[in-house]
């Protein structure tokens, strides 16, 4: 609940991001964070294989919030209609929980302790809301909703 509300990701993850088509432009967005690392970028062609993009091609802008991979020539493009691009990307603060903000650490404490002492006695619509001192715990961390 906290990374949803948040909208990052606490430890350490690998997510492989899919794609029909390059985007316009020559940037490529990572919508997750905090970014960490890209470890592959591969393009399919018409019959399945998959080819890796050169690292040659492109450069990452690794800010932890809004990292972004900028080709410098453009990609090869995908030979398949669907899903033809992967990109796979390592995000989150660390490995370890002590890499996690110590804010966000005590906010999932308090909200485990909150569910503890209140099992059974939310209502209908209180199911998904974090509670207000928890809310506020993790208000600085939280990333804006893009449209």
């Amino acid at each position: 609940m906290v990374e949803a509300q948040i909208r990052r990701l606490l430890i350490t993850q690998t997510w492989r991001l899919i794609y029909d088509g390059w985007p316009n432009g020559q940037v490529l967005g990572i919508p997750l964070a905090p970014f960490q690392s890209l470890t592959a970028i591969r393009v399919y062609d018409a019959s399945n294989a998959a080819e890796v993009v050169s690292a040659s091609l492109y450069h990452v802008d690794a800010a932890p919030d809004m990292a972004r991979i900028v080709f410098g020539a453009p990609p090869p493009n995908p030979g398949r209609q669907d899903a033809g691009i992967e990109v796979d990307v390592v995000v989150g603060y660390g490995a370890a929980p002590d890499n996690v903000p110590a804010p966000l650490r005590q906010a999932i404490r308090m909200l485990v302790t909150d569910w503890y002492e209140n099992r059974g006695d939310a209502g209908a619509n209180e199911t998904d809301a974090l509670p207000a001192r928890v809310r506020a715990l993790v208000a600085p961390y939280q990333r804006p909703k893009l449209a």
